[in-house]
């Protein structure tokens, strides 16, 4: 089993939806550095070996904790979104391999950020044991 560990530092950013100007469309800026922030935090994290056994027959187990600086409302299943398109072709090819998700929102106005902890599995659906939420809050 493959376990990947990282944290992007920062106040979590939603998905959002693609912007239009005429007839073309394009991802935000904002949007666009937040993913790439989260891919490179990945690919440190992960051992090049590592990332080049990775198969399409691989599938996650992912549990993400979201710390969030304030108490303003924000959507916990977008951000899981935006960490499953932009780790897209770093640890799966599609994230329709993710079997599994587990988020947790907390409050943190210290330290904001994106705690990710990614198992791939190859055993059979209920298999997998680890318990990767306590992993993530005291990893």
């Amino acid at each position: 089993m493959t376990l990947v560990c990282f944290t992007v530092p920062g106040s979590p950013l939603p998905w959002q939806r693609a912007r239009s100007s005429g007839s073309r469309r394009y991802t935000s800026p904002e949007q666009r550095a937040y993913q790439d922030a989260v891919r490179w935090a990945c690919i440190a994290a992960v051992p090049a070996g590592v990332r080049n056994a990775l198969t399409p027959e691989h599938r996650w187990r992912v549990a993400v904790l979201v710390a969030v600086p304030d108490k303003r409302v924000r959507d916990c299943d977008r951000i899981v979104n935006t960490l499953g398109d932009a780790l897209q072709t770093i640890l799966w090819r599609d994230d329709s391999q993710i079997v599994e998700w587990h988020a947790r929102r907390v409050i943190d106005r210290e330290r904001p950020r994106v705690e990710v902890v990614a198992s791939a599995v190859t055993e059979a659906p209920g298999a997998w044991t680890v318990d990767v939420m306590r992993a993530t809050v005291t990893g």
